[in-house]
């Protein structure tokens, strides 16, 4: 916050630009922390502006994105010779003065004189499909993508070159975007073989004994093909769960090949064991082992062969169609 530059007597907020009167703290628009001017706040607010458009820091971005491995991440901060990099990110938190909590975190405090605005626990940088996300973790300042405030707890895409703005300080994140071919799908999980519908599904229970098993199964086969087809492994990202009258819909982004190995292999072939089962009144636990074996090869023969032969990739996915075979649930609809 600094003096109003268009003349009026008050605490101009540089998130809105609205004039407030002198003794206030925050800002009487938007809620933001008002102080009052600081030469060494506003040289340092002015430096940030210049940083990001000079030819050094230009070329500096351009060598740090061409040089970083695919997943990993750097983030530019103003002032510092170089950018920080993290190699892999899984919830990077960024804050100020927080106590040894083993969090992957990187302290503002000790980066700007502004790090005084940022909250201990701010924002949080989050691995997704190809990229990251931000998220803004209830702080008193708030955290502002580019010109956009983020609104608590939601999770806002990234793109390389985008501007965090945490308080009053600012770090702009770099990375290389990598085709991992997912694509953002709606689909919609129910009970199997039964035209009941469940109401209030989204409880504890249901969510710990059936839908946790079944999404954990379904983003091991996500990880299984991108190995398959050389890319590098990203867990599925959900947007949204919400409770349908017929299930529950996800919103995500995955390999729709996953998807397509579930519609064309797994499903029929729980038909086929079913019905194989009960005609033989045979206790299905009996043949489930050699049948997912089956199963197994019949999927591997579909993968690049220079994958397939991995053994390691044929038990894992052994271990998730076991799961997903098992389970009371399956992919009824999927809307691109």
């Amino acid at each position: 916050m600094t003096l109003s530059p268009n003349g009026k007597d008050g605490l101009f907020c540089i998130y809105c630009q609205h004039t407030n009167r002198w003794h206030d703290t925050h800002c009487q628009n938007c809620g933001a922390r008002l102080v009052t001017q600081d030469p060494q706040l506003e040289s340092e607010l002015k430096q940030q502006e210049k940083t990001w458009v000079s030819p050094t820091y230009q070329a500096l971005y351009e060598k740090t994105q061409n040089a970083l491995p695919d997943g990993s991440l750097a983030l530019f901060v103003s002032g510092n010779a170089e950018p920080l990099i993290f190699p892999f990110v899984r919830n990077l938190v960024l804050g100020r003065d927080a106590a040894n909590t083993g969090e992957q975190m990187v302290d503002i405090s000790q980066l700007s004189p502004l790090g005084h605005s940022v909250s201990r626990r701010h924002a949080a940088i989050l691995p997704a499909p190809g990229s990251f996300t931000c998220s803004d973790l209830g702080s008193t300042n708030g955290t502002w993508l580019n010109q956009q405030m983020l609104e608590p707890g939601k999770a806002y895409p990234l793109q390389s070159g985008d501007q965090i703005r945490l308080g009053l300080f600012t770090i702009m994140v770099c990375f290389k975007a990598t085709n991992t071919a997912v694509k953002r799908l709606t689909i919609l999980i129910k009970g199997r073989n039964t035209l009941e519908n469940h109401p209030h599904l989204l409880r504890p229970p249901y969510l710990l004994m059936q839908l946790s098993p079944f999404l954990q199964a379904l983003n091991e086969m996500h990880e299984i093909m991108a190995l398959a087809q050389g890319q590098p492994t990203r867990d599925i990202f959900i947007y949204e769960i919400q409770e349908k009258p017929n299930g529950v819909g996800i919103n995500l982004e995955m390999n729709p090949q996953t998807l397509q190995i579930l519609r064309q292999h797994l499903s029929p072939w729980r038909d086929q064991y079913t019905e194989f089962t009960n005609r033989e009144r045979k206790h299905p636990a009996t043949f489930l082992e050699p049948a997912i074996a089956q199963l197994t090869n019949k999927i591997i023969a579909t993968l690049p062969a220079t994958k397939s032969a991995n053994a390691n990739l044929h038990q894992r996915l052994e271990a998730a169609l076991t799961i997903l075979a098992v389970s009371p649930l399956e992919v009824a609809r999927i809307d691109n």
